[in-house]
């Protein structure tokens, strides 16, 4: 008897579990490339989801406005205070107030 069937010697486990490895770690660098370049525009997103709330909040959103328009609006209707429970007093802020660093100081 005659064997017909030919051992390819590409066909290896060796071999497929390195294509399987390039494969992965190609597949990885593009997820963290993609992951690092959208990641401005991911932040600038959440900043948008937060002033559009805060403007629907205040009853001041309309339906179906644009990011430059609530950025507007939010620049010119709202601003950032600040209450000092033990003083009683506001003070303006810039955008500079640190929670965490506050919670661990009291």
């Amino acid at each position: 008897m005659v064997n017909n069937k030919i051992k390819n010697p590409k066909d290896s486990i060796g071999r497929t579990f390195f294509v399987v490895f390039i494969l992965c770690l190609v597949c990885s660098v593009v997820v963290s490339g993609a992951a690092v370049v959208l990641k401005s525009k991911q932040q600038a997103q959440i900043l948008l989801d937060k002033q559009r709330n805060i403007l629907d909040v205040a009853g001041l959103l309309k339906p179906k406005m644009s990011a430059e328009k609530i950025q507007s609006l939010y620049n010119t209707r709202i601003s950032a205070k600040i209450l000092d429970f033990n003083t009683t007093e506001i003070s303006n802020s810039n955008g500079n107030f640190d929670l965490n660093s506050q919670l661990r100081n009291d």
